[in-house]
């Protein structure tokens, strides 16, 4: 495999990093990368530059004071031109405040041949440009790494809780809207509208991020921090595809304390039938869970958070290799058994078995086979 030696961007010092979410203050943007790759340490962050530990991807961020560019067009124009770009595939839309544009391009640099997809999002306070590119005979093989760097990225605070701009390009407001209805525990409606291209959109993020959570030895630390990061893009991705679940849902909550909306939730989804999604991630969406009424532990468990989180509930992921299970674990104040998790107590809480909050089986009990993932970092 040719490294990335001859490039237009020299990066020589490298900082590892062990899959970890960094905010850029400066910038005021986030990234999440996988586990072994490193970031090259210098003091202007507003070119960020980062490497996968193989040196067959590279990823990088800058960004711009908001008024340096007419418009997205320019943005890419003046990129374009910079690195003497071929004429590229390309697609428009809009992201939350920003005007975007991708793009699947090839140049040439040191006469090396690269490949990749870059990012320009517009907007008033700043500009951004995102790219990640590998060697032109290796595009196929870092492609998934290629989209899931450019998907992590997540500029200003709404963006935290919103899909990838990669994840939000495969779903489009036309798409026909169909209308859920059914029967909440209180026997009163449970209304909610939802589009099914939307499940395609977040199982597909799924599965590519379950392809690169392979990489990495099961029971390895480098495996938690994979984990980590996985489980917290899944989350990211299906956090505002939830909003209308939780609007319908918030009706029935009115006048209830934490932990009784905490269980009211709890009763609802055990209620569900396990099944995944009999794909290679083995985990069905959790919008999909909520909308099919199936789902299994990590699945139901994830979308158990996010209702949570709408309903200003602190928890956290609960997953384990060794017992091959994920549960929740809740900041609620109730006997039964709790989970340590960075100097607080969490109510541990089953979602596929028909048991109260703080229940666990004897054979699962060992706090030392699970791992405390907070998916709100």
């Amino acid at each position: 495999m040719k490294r990335l030696s001859a490039l237009l961007f020299l990066i020589t010092g490298f900082t590892s990093l062990w899959g970890e979410q960094l905010y850029v203050e400066a910038g005021d943007y986030r990234i999440n990368i996988p586990v072994r790759w490193s970031i090259y340490d210098k003091t202007d962050v507003s070119n960020l530059s980062i490497i996968s530990d193989d040196q067959s991807v590279i990823f990088q961020i800058s960004y711009y004071e908001g008024d340096q560019f007419e418009d997205v067009t320019d943005m890419y124009r003046f990129f374009a031109d910079g690195i003497g770009a071929e004429e590229a595939d390309k697609s428009t839309l809009s992201y939350l405040d920003w005007n975007t544009l991708i793009a699947d391009v090839s140049f040439d640099s040191g006469g090396n041949l690269f490949r990749g997809w870059f990012m320009f999002l517009e907007g008033e306070e700043f500009d951004y440009q995102v790219i990640a590119f590998s060697p032109q005979q290796d595009y196929e093989k870092t492609f998934r790494y290629i989209l899931s760097c450019l998907d992590s990225f997540a500029p200003g605070e709404e963006a935290r809780r919103y899909p990838g701009v990669i994840s939000r390009m495969t779903y489009q407001e036309e798409n026909a809207v169909y209308e859920k209805k059914t029967d909440f525990l209180d026997g009163r409606a449970l209304v909610y509208d939802y589009d099914e291209v939307e499940f395609q959109a977040s199982q597909t993020v799924i599965e590519r991020e379950a392809v690169i959570l392979t990489n990495y030895e099961s029971g390895s630390s480098e495996a938690a921090f994979a984990w980590d990061r996985y489980y917290k893009l899944i989350y990211r991705d299906n956090y505002s595809r939830l909003e209308p679940i939780y609007h319908s849902l918030k009706p029935h909550m009115a006048g209830k304390s934490d932990l009784e909306v905490a269980e009211s939730l709890l009763d609802w989804l055990q209620g569900f039938e396990y099944g995944s999604s009999n794909t290679f991630s083995d985990l069905l969406s959790p919008l999909e869970s909520l909308v099919s009424g199936v789902g299994d532990c990590d699945s139901l468990a994830l979308a158990y958070l996010i209702l949570l989180d709408y309903f200003e509930i602190e928890g956290i992921l609960l997953v384990s290799e060794v017992y091959h299970h994920a549960m929740a674990g809740v900041a609620v104040e109730r006997g039964g058994y709790t989970f340590p998790f960075r100097g607080k107590s969490y109510l541990v809480t089953e979602l596929t078995k028909d048991v109260e909050m703080g229940m666990i089986a004897q054979n699962m009990s060992d706090p030392q086979g699970w791992l405390g993932i907070s998916l709100t970092d």
